[in-house]
């Protein structure tokens, strides 16, 4: 009995070995991917601050007061233009796009560092079980001799 008993203790602890080892290269792969989720998070955060500088800098642009040039032209063709659809609707919806993506982003990795503790969990718990069919064995192994 006690030789079948340590045959299937063996077996649970191979078992369980794979199961870490799976566990472990799960978590690395989570790791990579939170990794490269900060990386490009961080350089959106980046082109979303330049954005909005340009944004302004051609806002006072658009509104710079070009003393020779006045006019409808300057008015109705490039002030009102340029003001409501070039600096507010189209540098407007490519920020908030730029916004809207990071706050994607920043679900996304929030997502994976709570599957990071789940597995991180599962880890301990196989490492712990692991410790007991090693010692159970070593146990039985004793018993045996």
């Amino acid at each position: 009995m006690s030789s079948a008993l340590l045959a299937q203790r063996q077996r649970e602890l191979s078992s369980a070995q794979t199961q870490l080892s799976s566990a472990r290269g799960r978590r690395s792969r989570i790791e990579d991917d939170i990794a490269d989720i900060e990386s490009v998070r961080n350089r959106m955060r980046e082109e979303r601050s330049e954005l909005r500088a340009q944004r302004t800098s051609l806002a006072r642009f658009v509104n710079s007061n070009f003393s020779l040039w006045r006019g409808e032209l300057r008015s109705n063709r490039f002030h009102t233009r340029a003001s409501s659809e070039l600096v507010e609707r189209d540098f407007t919806q490519v920020i908030n796009r730029v916004e809207t993506t990071v706050e994607r982003l920043g679900n996304r990795r929030t997502s994976l560092r709570n599957e990071l503790s789940e597995t991180n969990t599962t880890i301990g718990r196989l490492q712990n079980r692991i410790r007991s069919l090693q010692a159970e064995i070593q146990q039985l192994r004793n018993s045996l001799a």
